[in-house]
């Protein structure tokens, strides 16, 4: 039934605009009216109505849309792109530059303790005690005897002793202690022991005709800093 049909149109879930209510509610009263009208010919006009009324509507009144944002700069945002790029270029080389900076302090930190190594090195082989056999420039140590006399620590060696001058310097050097001497050999006089009552050709009591040796010391205790622990 055609009145039928359009009041089940206004009652449905999905309500038309009050822009096509009123043709739809004036098409039920004629409908209503005139129950001769067919029932396609009232399918046909709610359709027309509907599809005009809903037009108009669509036309009148756009959808919004929630998510527009401003039109994209395509040359706005190449150019932020290229200054972010040159930016990490720069932090890049900046980087570069410190870390090469870094190497070559390092480099050359290894190179100069490699160098106070080898100097040391020497130093400290220049400055070993000898007590095998002694020469000019070596460095003694003499320990005080019984007789309150300076013999150079020795094996194989014997008969090295201070010669009184250097003795005399025992409490004005750092190393020239009343039990140790410790010098650099300046000097060497070879002798022979006279009688033994000759205190001059035979200060050290030995045994006549026996060769010994009078050694010179000079102070190395400016050498000994290097290796002094504070």
């Amino acid at each position: 039934h055609a009145s039928h049909f359009l009041r089940t149109l206004l009652d449905a879930s999905v309500e038309p605009s009050m822009a096509a209510a009123k043709p739809l509610a004036a098409l039920c009263q004629s409908s209503e009216v005139d129950e001769t009208i067919p029932s396609d010919a009232a399918v046909r006009s709610a359709r027309c109505i509907l599809e005009s009324t809903y037009k108009e509507e669509l036309e009148e009144e756009p959808p919004s849309n929630q998510f527009d944002t401003a039109p994209l700069d395509g040359d706005a945002e190449i150019q932020r792109l290229k200054e972010e790029l040159e930016k990490e270029r720069a932090l890049r080389r900046d980087a570069q530059r410190k870390e090469s900076h870094y190497k070559r302090k390092f480099e050359e930190s290894v190179s100069a303790l490699e160098g106070f190594g080898s100097e040391m090195g020497e130093l400290a082989e220049d400055l070993r005690i000898s007590f095998t056999s002694f020469t000019i420039s070596d460095i003694g140590l003499f320990l005080v005897t019984p007789g309150n006399y300076y013999l150079a620590f020795n094996v194989g060696a014997p008969r090295h002793f201070l010669a009184p001058e250097c003795a005399e310097l025992v409490g004005k050097d750092k190393h020239f202690t009343p039990y140790y001497i410790l010098g650099r050999i300046t000097d060497i006089e070879r002798r022979t022991a006279g009688p033994p009552e000759e205190p001059e050709s035979n200060p050290y009591h030995l045994p006549e005709g026996v060769e010994f040796c009078v050694v010179y010391l000079e102070s190395i205790a400016e050498e000994l800093t290097e290796f002094e622990v504070e």
